[in-house]
C-alpha cells in the first residue's frame, strides 16, 4: 500500500518560492539602493576588497589635506620671505647712500630712522602668525620667534627666542614635507664663533652625559678627554664644530654654515662645567655671560649701524654692513628657493593624490554599486520564474484524495 499525499510536491514549492521571493527582494533592494550586497556575505570578495579601498581612500585623503596644508604654510613664508628680501634692498641703498655720500646731519638723522624702521619692519614681517602659527619660531609656534626690544621708542636689540626645529607633514609612506622654517637659520650671514673662558686643555669628563647641539643628542662619557669630547661632536654634523686651537690652548665652537647656534645639557651638566652654559636660561639664552662670541645677526649689524650714523662713525662699520647685507640678501634667496621646492614637492603630491583617488573611488564604485541593467533583468527573470511556481503550485493545490476516490 502506498500512501497518496501532495504534501511534498508543496513543501518544495513553497521553498522554491521563498527563495525566488528572497531573490526579487535582494533584487528591488539593490536597485533601490544603489548598491549590489547589503550583508557581507552576499560578496564577500567585493566586500574585503571594498574595505581595503576604502582604507586607502581615508589615507590618500589625510595625505592630500596635509600636502594642501603644508602647502598653504610654505607660500606665507614664501611671501613673507620675498617682503623682508625688498625691506633688505632698501637697506643697501641707503647703506651705500649713507657711506658714498656726504649726508648733512638732518639727512643722515633720516637714514637712520629709516634703517631703524626697515629694521622692525623685517623682524615684524618675522612675527606675523599664520592660522595661528609663527612659523619662523621652530617648534615654538605658540609665541612670536623676536623679542624686540625698544628704549625711548628706539631698537636696542632683536633676540630670538625659538628654536631651530622645523616642523614637517605626512605627504606619504615615509614622506615629509618641512612647513617650517626658523628665524635662525636666514638672519645669520656669518659663522658664529664661541669661546669659553675657562681653560679645557686637561678638561675630563666625570661623568656620563648627553648634551645637545641643534636637535642633536650627543652621548659623552666619565674619562673622555678633551679631544675625545671633540671627536664625539665633530662626529655627529651637528652644524657646529668643536675645535681646539693648541697655540693659545682655547677650546671654541664654530658654526659650519650661517646660523644661530643652540646648546643644551641633558643629562649632567657638562657643558656649564666647561664654562660654556649658565645653570639657566633656554636656548640660545642659556649662554654663560663670560664666553667670547663673534658673529652676531644682521639686526644686531643694523642696530650697531644705526648707532654709527647717529655718532658720524660709519667708517668702521660701512664695509662690513654692506658685507653683511649681501649675504643676507643671498641667504634670504637661498631659503625662498628651499621653500619654493618644498611648496612644488607638496603640490605634486596633493595632484598625485587627487588623482588617485578618483581612480579609486571608481574601483568602489564598481566593487558597490548596482549593475543595473543586469539586475533589472535578473529581476524579471525571477518574477517569470515564481509566476510560473505559483501557477504550478494552483494546480497541485486543486489535488486532495477526493480526486482519486473512486
Amino acid at each position: 500500500m502506498y500512501r497518496v499525499s501532495s504534501s511534498m510536491h508543496t513543501l518544495n514549492i513553497q521553498k522554491d518560492m521563498m527563495r525566488l521571493e528572497g531573490k526579487i527582494y535582494e533584487s528591488n533592494n539593490s536597485i533601490s539602493s544603489g548598491i549590489s550586497f547589503s550583508r557581507p556575505s552576499e560578496n564577500p570578495i567585493s566586500f574585503l576588497s571594498s574595505l581595503r579601498l576604502r582604507s586607502s581612500l581615508s589615507q590618500i585623503s589625510l595625505y592630500k589635506d596635509n600636502a594642501n596644508f603644508a602647502k598653504e604654510n610654505l607660500d606665507f613664508i614664501d611671501s613673507n620671505i620675498q617682503h623682508m628680501t625688498n625691506a633688505l634692498q632698501r637697506l643697501r641703498e641707503l647703506i651705500i647712500q649713507a657711506v658714498n655720500g656726504t649726508l648733512e646731519e638732518k639727512d643722515r638723522e633720516n637714514v637712520r630712522r629709516e634703517v631703524l624702521q626697515l629694521t622692525s619692519q623685517i623682524a615684524a614681517t618675522a612675527n606675523e602668525q599664520y592660522n595661528g602659527r609663527y612659523l619662523f619660531s621652530g617648534f615654538e609656534t605658540l609665541r612670536p620667534p623676536f623679542v624686540i626690544t625698544e628704549i625711548e621708542g628706539e631698537i636696542q636689540a632683536i633676540n630670538y627666542v625659538g628654536d631651530s626645529g622645523e616642523m614637517t607633514a605626512d605627504i606619504g609612506n615615509s614622506n615629509k614635507v618641512a612647513f617650517s622654517l626658523p628665524a635662525s637659520k636666514l638672519f645669520y650671514s656669518e659663522n658664529q664663533t664661541i669661546i669659553p673662558e675657562k681653560n679645557l686643555a686637561n678638561f675630563i669628563a666625570t661623568e656620563d652625559s648627553t648634551i645637545k647641539i641643534n636637535n642633536t643628542q650627543i652621548n659623552i662619557y666619565k674619562g673622555d678627554t678633551i679631544d675625545v669630547i671633540i671627536e664625539r661632536i665633530n662626529k655627529a654634523n651637528t652644524g657646529v664644530k668643536a675645535n681646539f686651537d693648541i697655540n693659545t690652548s682655547e677650546f671654541y665652537f664654530e658654526t659650519t654654515y650661517p646660523h644661530q647656534p643652540f646648546f643644551e645639557d641633558i643629562k649632567g651638566n657638562l657643558l656649564e662645567k666647561m664654562g660654556i652654559l649658565d645653570p639657566i636660561g633656554k636656548p640660545p639664552a642659556n649662554l654663560s655671560r663670560n664666553v667670547r662670541k663673534f658673529g652676531g645677526s644682521l639686526f644686531d649689524q643694523l642696530i650697531n649701524f644705526s648707532k654709527a650714523l647717529k655718532s658720524n662713525d660709519i667708517e668702521s662699520l660701512s664695509t662690513r654692513t654692506l658685507a653683511l647685507i649681501d649675504n643676507s640678501i643671498n641667504n634670504l634667496i637661498k631659503y625662498q628657493a628651499e621653500i619654493g621646492s618644498r611648496s612644488e614637492k607638496a603640490l605634486l603630491a596633493s595632484n598625485q593624490y587627487e588623482n588617485l583617488s578618483l581612480i579609486l573611488q571608481d574601483q568602489l564604485s564598481n566593487n558597490l554599486e548596482t549593475d543595473v541593467t543586469k539586475t533589472i533583468t535578473d529581476l524579471k527573470a525571477y518574477e517569470l520564474m515564481h509566476q510560473a511556481a505559483l501557477q504550478i503550485g494552483s494546480k497541485i493545490y486543486d489535488l486532495t484524495l477526493l480526486n482519486f476516490i473512486r
